[in-house]
């Protein structure tokens, strides 16, 4: 019989023969472990809410912040913004301005400023306005942009804004959303029916 590897196997002791199985059983795992790992790569990984599969495509500014006129000196508010996401499953999720990346405001210098908003690598943008203090523009007009979530009523309801915006054009061109609660709204009658 010739001395060949297998033959050499077959007939080692049974020490040699139990470290040869588990030589196996441990390069067996080894190629486990690495296929598995080859088959994950370019897989998508879950996002914060577990959402798998999905990838950002854009995100948008849907409401601007409601204060977009400033006097030097004044701090960025982004109070009332709202960004929206698009992802590439067509499913789209308002993002929490805490998780937004927010540059080019300079509020040391007039004149018109471009706002860029970040998140996960794309951008959106929003204009402010810089004045100097006692050069406001001119208030033109006021609009109602959005109306109020609740727009029918029984007699007797209080009328509910929420929702409602309000949109000023001022003289220079400039627009800015308006708090409602300082808005004086007339009209409303809850004791008669109609419009």
């Amino acid at each position: 019989m010739k001395n060949t590897v297998a033959n050499v196997w077959s007939f080692a002791p049974a020490k040699l023969q139990a470290k040869r199985r588990s030589l196996l059983a441990i390069i067996a795992l080894i190629a486990i472990i690495g296929f598995a790992a080859i088959s994950m790569i370019g897989c998508p990984v879950p996002d914060e809410g577990g959402k798998v599969g999905k990838t950002l495509n854009s995100i948008k500014i849907t409401t601007n912040p409601s204060k977009t006129m400033y006097i030097i000196g004044e701090k960025l508010d982004t109070t009332g913004m709202v960004v929206t996401a698009t992802y590439s499953d067509g499913t789209t999720e308002v993002i929490d301005n805490s998780k937004l990346d927010i540059k080019g405001f300079d509020s040391e210098t007039v004149g018109e400023k471009t706002i860029t908003v970040s998140y996960q690598g794309k951008t959106a943008e929003f204009k402010v306005n810089v004045y100097q203090e006692g050069n406001l523009p001119d208030l033109e007009s006021i609009e109602i942009t959005t109306l109020p979530t609740k727009i029918k009523y029984n007699l007797g309801e209080d009328l509910e804004l929420d929702g409602m915006v309000v949109t000023a054009t001022y003289n220079d061109g400039a627009k800015e959303n308006v708090d409602v609660n300082d808005c004086e709204v007339i009209g409303y009658d809850k004791t008669t029916a109609g419009r």
